[in-house]
């Protein structure tokens, strides 16, 4: 039950920060660090993914491993275009960008290749 717990306080976090408003935004010192927003926005993801498999390795799941990392990564992926978006059309000073989406998407697999390599136990961050 935790794990649930954590991914939606991570995923209410992820929506918090992608509806900040650009005017917000403004006022934030600016990190000078070359597409420093592609690394959080990786960053993000992964973390979503890696709380997306500590439940599974956790829990007893009545699915597969490779299903629950399917359902996973189109839920995460959706959910990043659909937060993409809200930012073009909904969010105030704020543009989707699909370098985002990749960035989203690089996060997640990134931590599925981890997962499916063993680094991850190696690591033992599962």
């Amino acid at each position: 039950m935790k794990y649930k717990i954590f991914i939606v306080l991570w995923i209410i976090v992820i929506f918090i920060l992608s509806s900040i408003s650009g005017n917000s935004l403004d006022k934030v010192p600016k990190i000078n660090i070359p597409h420093f927003d592609k690394i959080v926005h990786f960053s993000m993801y992964s973390i979503l993914q890696y709380l997306f498999l500590l439940k599974f390795s956790k829990n007893k799941c009545t699915i597969s491993i490779n299903k629950f990392l399917l359902i996973t990564s189109i839920f995460s992926v959706s959910y990043s275009i659909s937060l993409e978006f809200a930012q073009t059309y909904l969010f105030v000073k704020r543009s989707g960008d699909i370098f985002d989406v990749f960035a989203n998407a690089t996060g997640i697999i990134v931590i599925i290749v981890f997962y499916k390599f063993n680094i991850l136990k190696k690591l033992r961050l599962i």
